[in-house]
């Protein structure tokens, strides 16, 4: 008898009653495509608040299936690399914007998609562009973490640590550069994460 009830108030969805999906299937179905692509970007869904880092995004490579708890963005337009797109969300600057601009513990997609991403990073066919070297940046960082959480004593990590900051402060200065940031609004930005 509880099947039948269930069934019965499951029939009354939105998306059963336009013929969308049976009763039994999940209310906001995916798309299986989006999660098979071979690169994508996850982002942590959540974060508490007084962390400096409000974005923490990273490359897909592996088609991994994500939860709720992860925003899962893809590039449209195949001359956008989606490194560069990364480069972009992770630095300082971003951080910033978000703790500025949304003041409660959710990035939500739709936070996401509305960052304001510099022309620059569109058609990263030339190699010679700020999106290659963003895209490069990005691959690099990506690298050293991989390194220092592989490295085998803690003097090996701390130097891998280093170079992985040095290449942070590297994308931080060529995201400032795209964004035509003057050096006063780079001190404002810089010093919200000094104080923390």
């Amino acid at each position: 008898m509880l099947r039948l009830v269930s069934e019965f108030a499951l029939e009354k969805k939105r998306e059963v009653q336009m013929g969308r999906q049976p009763w039994y299937a999940l209310h906001w179905p995916r798309v299986e495509a989006n999660f098979e692509r071979p690169e994508k970007l996850l982002v942590q869904a959540i974060r508490n608040l007084s962390l400096a880092r409000r974005v923490v995004a990273t490359l897909d490579c592996e088609r991994l299936y994500a939860d709720h708890t992860l925003n899962v963005l893809y590039a449209l337009d195949d001359r956008v690399d989606i490194r560069a797109v990364l480069a972009v969300l992770n630095p300082t600057l971003v951080n910033w914007y978000f703790r500025k601009k949304h003041i409660d513990i959710n990035i939500k997609g739709v936070y996401l998609t509305a960052v304001p991403l510099p022309r620059a990073i569109v058609d990263s066919k030339d190699t010679s562009t700020a999106s290659a070297r963003l895209a490069g940046l990005a691959d690099s960082l990506m690298s050293l973490t991989i390194q220092r959480a592989e490295a085998r004593t803690a003097e090996g990590a701390s130097l891998l640590q280093r170079q992985a900051e040095a290449v942070d402060r590297q994308i931080d200065r060529l995201v400032y550069g795209l964004y035509a940031l003057s050096d006063d609004e780079i001190a404002v930005i810089e010093g919200a994460f000094d104080e923390r």
